[in-house]
């Protein structure tokens, strides 16, 4: 489950748009240009959902399974569905 704003936020691509920069302005600010990727140390700051402690994708703070039984937005948390009156089993 994911808020209306975080779904634009999903909307829009990582990728930077090739017709805008055709002088190779957008490869300007690479950081890991000539970097050896096996020697690079690792992210340290893995996500981990908030409740269940499970790995989670994208920065969410919930996991699929925690955000739909609590009715919150994965991504930042908002309450987006009222489960008071709900039987929520994912099965």
């Amino acid at each position: 489950m994911v808020c209306a704003k975080c779904e634009k936020k999903l909307a829009k691509l990582a990728t930077p748009d090739v017709f805008r920069s055709t002088t190779g302005e957008a490869h300007k600010d690479r950081k890991d240009v000539g970097v050896n990727k096996l020697i690079k140390k690792h992210d340290k700051s893995t996500h981990v959902c908030k409740s269940c402690k499970n790995s989670v994708t994208n920065q969410n703070k919930y996991c699929n399974y925690c955000a739909y039984k609590k009715g919150k937005c994965a991504r930042c948390g908002k309450k987006v569905v009222d489960t008071s009156s709900h039987n929520m089993s994912a099965v």
